[in-house]
């Protein structure tokens, strides 16, 4: 009952922000047919192209699949999987499912590049804008959604249930379309007069693009 009622939870909760998702895909694509801002030709501060370096080294650590980051990523998108399929007392974890974290993540990341948008300076705020080409996790979570027939479900075993959602989940990753308009948007956060990456913008725009919450 417990998988059941996850399974059913994570279905409503897709409906409502695909629909946001979709809004804001649609809305990027029409404005943005190219990569140009009339902001990324403004001369940066030397702190923020320093911190700029930084947040692209990331990003390149990502298209190069360092070992480390992408270690990080697979334990950020084990956890956003666990908290969204759980219901209670009832844990549910991405290997319960016959998902292997590295694979899913290896598989998120095929493909991954960047280009720059803009820098943005209101006084001590620095943000900085990338469009992502990425696997589209609007569509990944659209065919999940499609796929978890709630009336379906409530008729298997624990095990099958299990192995439904794995095989769910990753051949809608493995069938994924690529975009080029994977909105990325990071602030910069002044440390005693030195620009550094927010982390929890950091961590918000990792768990939105590579995990299925």
């Amino acid at each position: 009952m417990g998988i059941v009622l996850s399974v059913v939870w994570f279905i409503a909760a897709i409906a409502v922000s695909c629909v946001a998702f979709n809004m804001a895909d649609s809305y990027n694509s029409s404005s943005n047919s190219s990569f140009s801002s009339s902001s990324s030709a403004t001369a940066a501060t030397a702190e923020a192209s320093e911190a700029q370096e930084a947040v692209e080294m990331r990003l390149d650590q990502i298209k190069n699949k360092d070992p480390e980051m992408m270690a990080t990523l697979a334990a950020i998108a084990e956890k956003s999987f666990e908290d969204t399929f759980s219901s209670g007392s009832h844990t549910i974890t991405m290997q319960d499912c016959g998902i292997d974290p590295n694979e899913y993540i290896d598989l998120m990341t095929d493909g991954f590049d960047y280009k720059f948008d803009s820098l943005d300076e209101y006084g001590s705020y620095v943000g900085l804008t990338y469009y992502l080409t990425v696997r589209d996790i609007t569509q990944i979570t659209s065919v999940i959604s499609d796929e978890f027939d709630s009336a379906a479900t409530q008729t298997m075993s624990d095990a099958e249930l299990r192995e439904y959602v794995g095989k769910t989940v990753m051949d809608a990753v493995r069938n994924a379309d690529m975009t080029h308009y994977g909105m990325f948007d990071i602030d910069l956060d002044d440390k005693d007069g030195v620009l550094v990456i927010d982390e929890d913008d950091w961590d918000f725009e990792m768990r939105y693009f590579f995990s299925i919450e």
